[in-house]
């Protein structure tokens, strides 16, 4: 006997009906189809009238069928070939209990006018409303979301989770925070030019996720788009062994190699002592696609600069630079 979903309840079907082969080997992307008519079992298996469903029942083997593509799978497949701009949802499996309320899933057609059209080949749930949506696992495991930003459909989704709701009601998303710092004294190279931070090493116990990547000790790359907050902190220390009166040092964060993101702009201008410090403190956010990269610059007109916190700290710091995901704009 074979179980299959009804209307409303699962019922018992005599396979004699439709002997199916699963048991026999199958090349893993060769499709086996059992042509069904399933108006015709439904009726006799399962006593489902016409009138019980806002469907009309189609009686074609080719759109309604259960198919078995490789060893361990069994499926259904529902397909709507009708490809007209209509507000239809494409093609679906409706679920209606005893008083006729009914939910659907799924998958809207290539010309579906829905809103406007925003949702043609959506896979989608559907409930009507007049009961609570109800997701269970009935164990100690999570729900967790994949999500390929390279929209390559080659199942890299797998690689890239985005959001996990955890068993104990956490909410986890991707790429909550990164954070590098330079620990090393680094010297001015060249003045009244604007010069990359080199030297940064991730902090691994305060980041979490893959939505920022450190590369080459230098560049923050964009892994996940959205409103970014960032912020860090450069170290300033004259060293010319004697005062300087115009004093300039600047700093911020320089996107693409093309645009200062505002926020990050500090600076100072002005005298400072024989082994005077100062330090340069920035925060604020901005909206980053995949891709982007961000570097943390500083402008000096002072040659023997350095860039080093006082030696009497425990742990020493040149620059630090991190950046916390917000979400989608």
């Amino acid at each position: 006997m074979l179980l299959i979903p009804a209307i409303g309840m699962a019922q018992e079907i005599d396979t004699t009906i439709f002997p199916i082969p699963i048991d026999r080997a199958m090349s893993p992307w060769a499709r086996e189809r059992v042509d069904l008519n399933f108006s015709r079992i439904f009726r006799e298996a399962a006593g489902i009238r016409s009138g019980d469903s806002a469907f009309t029942e189609i009686n074609s083997s080719g759109d309604l069928n259960i198919i078995g593509n490789y060893p361990g799978l069994l499926g259904t497949k529902v397909t709507n070939t009708y490809g007209s701009a209509i507000n239809v949802a494409g093609a679906v499996h409706q679920l209606t209990n005893d008083l006729g309320y009914w939910s659907l899933i799924g998958m809207t057609s290539s010309e579906s006018t829905i809103l406007g059209g925003i949702f043609q080949n959506t896979f989608h749930f559907y409930n009507q409303g007049y009961g609570n949506t109800l997701l269970t696992v009935d164990g100690n495991k999570d729900f967790v979301w994949y999500s390929d930003p390279t929209d390559s459909h080659d199942f890299s989704a797998l690689d890239n989770e985005i959001m996990r709701l955890k068993a104990d009601g956490a909410l986890l998303h991707q790429a909550s925070a990164i954070k590098a710092h330079i620990t090393s004294k680094v010297d001015a190279e060249e003045v009244d030019t604007w010069r990359n931070f080199t030297g940064f090493t991730e902090v691994a116990s305060e980041g979490e996720g893959d939505g920022m990547e450190l590369l080459n000790d230098s560049t923050m790359v964009c892994k996940v788009g959205g409103l970014w907050q960032f912020g860090g902190c450069v170290h300033v220390q004259n060293n010319t062994g004697g005062g300087f009166d115009a004093f300039l040092i600047l700093s911020r964060i320089f996107k693409n190699g093309t645009t200062e993101a505002r926020c990050s702009q500090r600076g100072y201008a002005g005298s400072i002592r024989s082994g005077g410090e100062d330090v340069l403190s920035y925060n604020g956010t901005d909206s980053l696609a995949v891709g982007d990269t961000l570097r943390l610059q500083y402008y000096t007109n002072n040659i023997d600069t350095d860039f080093d916190s006082n030696a009497a700290f425990d742990n020493s710091v040149a620059a630090t630079m991190w950046l916390t995901y917000l979400g989608t704009l």
